[in-house]
């Protein structure tokens, strides 16, 4: 029998948001009977012109391999050039990349904890050990900036990653708590995801700061204009670092659809401003709603919170037989969570309605 690179011994698959499809056939409900509060995404969808354009795309062919269009667009979108600009099949693709690009066995890499759990996967694949950071449930899971440049200096690690505003959290750190973790350590890179931030209120312009040459910033077009079903993403940084994570991607990786998508979309900032003023709205009502049936919701920038319950796994199943589904965030070593990503304001009126069923029942 041929053996895999021990590395793989001991990788979990990592739990997320969103349907999972067996499970309903198990419980006898229908995808299109869910309401789901379980996926960080758009509340509005896509927007319509999406349909539209993609309608012309031409399937026999093979997608441009380079993503030139598109990284023009995003080039002009945030004043940089395309060397500074990589394209992939969703952000996750580039976390990927760059862990097989920089890591190695002798690899230290601090992540934040609970986190986007594909940090830690990808940099284990490569060899790399992982320090975590755990986050207190006293402080709300914020992260600090001080606490964690200790723990730059303590272990000298390769990478960084920090989500901006952090999942499952919703922490948003501040532009000066970026530069002093870049300014830190220059042998460290800090990847920046931003996979969230279009939706935060007055979010600051990380593109300033990519003249440190240890950081690349994530985006994600996926959860800003609800194109989950295309995956697309890209990232920013300085020409050597794209340069370097060019040399691992496979050709074609982002398809046509794709392409086309996140090229009508990326402009449409009404689409995204009239997303932020519904989630606002709804956000309020949820937390107040919330509060009211006796559960604490914990502080969040983003577009999504968590909220302490008595059993994560419990209450999920007990809505999601209802057709709400929620985030367990037992998978983020938090069983007495829930994340609550916020939706339409009539979807997020169901959800009270449905929760407090619940709760007379238990």
């Amino acid at each position: 029998m041929v053996s895999p690179r021990p590395e793989l011994k001991n990788i979990k698959d990592c739990l997320h948001g969103g349907i999972d499809y067996k499970e309903l056939v198990n419980l006898n409900l229908k995808p299109e009977e869910i309401i789901d509060f379980s996926s960080s995404l758009n509340p509005l969808g896509k927007p319509y012109k999406v349909l539209v354009s993609l309608v012309k795309v031409k399937i026999d062919d093979y997608p441009d391999t380079n993503c030139y269009e598109l990284k023009e667009a995003i080039a002009k979108f945030h004043g940089l050039k395309q060397e500074n600009i990589i394209v992939g099949n969703g952000s996750t693709e580039i976390i990927y990349f760059t862990c097989q690009c920089y890591l190695t066995k002798k690899s230290r890499v601090i992540i934040p904890s609970p986190t986007f759990s594909e940090y830690k996967r990808a940099s284990m694949i490569n060899g790399a050990k992982v320090v975590l950071y755990r986050l207190r449930e006293s402080n709300d899971f914020r992260i600090d900036p001080k606490e964690l440049l200790k723990l730059l200096i303590k272990h000298k690690p390769k990478m960084v990653f920090l989500c901006n505003p952090n999942n499952p959290t919703g922490h948003y750190l501040e532009e000066n708590d970026i530069r002093e973790i870049l300014e830190a350590s220059e042998k460290t890179l800090i990847v920046l995801d931003e996979a969230y931030v279009d939706f935060i209120k007055n979010p600051w312009d990380s593109t300033k700061l990519l003249g440190y040459k240890n950081l690349l910033i994530l985006k994600s077009l996926t959860k800003s204009f609800g194109l989950a079903g295309l995956r697309i993403g890209y990232a920013l940084a300085n020409e050597e670092i794209i340069r370097t994570l060019e040399k691992v991607r496979p050709p074609w990786n982002v398809n046509s659809f794709a392409q086309k998508a996140a090229l009508v979309s990326l402009f449409d900032r009404k689409h995204i401003e009239k997303a932020k003023e519904e989630i606002e709205l709804a956000k309020n009502y949820l937390i107040k709603e919330i509060s009211k049936i006796g559960r604490k919701p914990i502080p969040s920038h983003g577009c999504f919170f968590m909220v302490k319950v008595d059993n994560a796994r419990k209450l999920r199943l007990a809505l999601l037989e209802r057709g709400i589904l929620v985030r367990d965030c037992t998978s983020f070593g938090l069983p007495n969570f829930i994340r609550i990503s916020v939706r339409r304001l009539s979807e997020c009126k169901r959800l009270i309605k449905v929760w407090r069923e619940v709760e007379k029942k238990t």
